[in-house]
């Protein structure tokens, strides 16, 4: 099972668990020590409550981050459990973080943010082909930026970035990510060759073979790897 596959089927357990936790819903009258007035709370089961409402804040920090909004709001409810109106909004708010993660709104979100990061990366490298400074340095940075954009396009695929070699698990190089992202139909063989190309580049930056390192090479590399990160996604 994908991890996607995986998170979405633990929201719907969660989901089932809530729902089984509200039918168990019921008005509990109690007597004021203070007052000897009698009031009325609804509440659900106290233990099954508890242990639904921790294992939801788990599953909903794992997947969008304890400072998300709906984390935020899914430890509120549950902080005040086990009242009935906060297990109801409780199960709301694992609704709305399953609806998120079927519609990809925090892929978009994550998204945003590369860009964002990646156009820093590539301004410094652009930056760098400007000065007198060896075209390795620029190209170490835009390889960078590539890695990381084809490693979110796994991920978003639900390929695997690692491979059991030896019977050891290792991370996928670049090549690696490369072959699956094409056998996994994001682009065309003619665009494989091309990214192929870059990872060349980058890995002689990166292991020190300068000589073999041009700098027209570089700014076509950092013209094509920003197209690259805006087109393919």
């Amino acid at each position: 099972m994908s991890m996607k596959s995986q998170i979405e089927s633990n929201l719907k357990k969660l989901i089932e668990q809530g729902t089984a936790v509200l039918s168990g819903r019921r008005q509990t009258s109690f007597r004021d020590i203070n007052s000897w007035a009698t009031r009325v709370e609804d509440l659900v089961n106290r233990g099954d409550s508890i242990a639904w409402g921790l294992a939801s804040i788990t599953c909903i920090e794992a997947v969008y981050g304890e400072n998300s909004a709906l984390c935020r709001q899914a430890t509120q409810w549950q902080q005040q459990l086990p009242k009935g109106s906060a297990a109801e909004s409780l199960l709301g708010v694992l609704r709305a973080a399953l609806d998120c993660w079927l519609n990809d709104y925090h892929v978009q979100a994550i998204q945003m943010a590369s860009a964002e990061v990646f156009s820093d990366f590539l301004e410094m490298a652009s930056s760098l082909l400007k000065k007198p400074y060896h075209p390795a340095a620029s190209a170490s940075l835009i390889g960078g930026v590539l890695e990381e954009h084809l490693r979110g396009m796994c991920t978003r695929r639900a390929i695997s970035l690692t491979k059991t070699k030896n019977g050891k698990e290792t991370n996928k190089v670049l090549g690696d990510l490369n072959t699956d992202l094409l056998n996994n139909q994001a682009y065309l063989a003619v665009k494989k060759q091309q990214v192929d190309a870059w990872i060349t580049l980058r890995n002689k930056a990166a292991h020190g073979k300068w000589d073999e390192v041009e700098k027209d090479d570089v700014k076509r590399m950092l013209d094509g790897v920003q197209s690259f990160c805006a087109d393919v996604s």
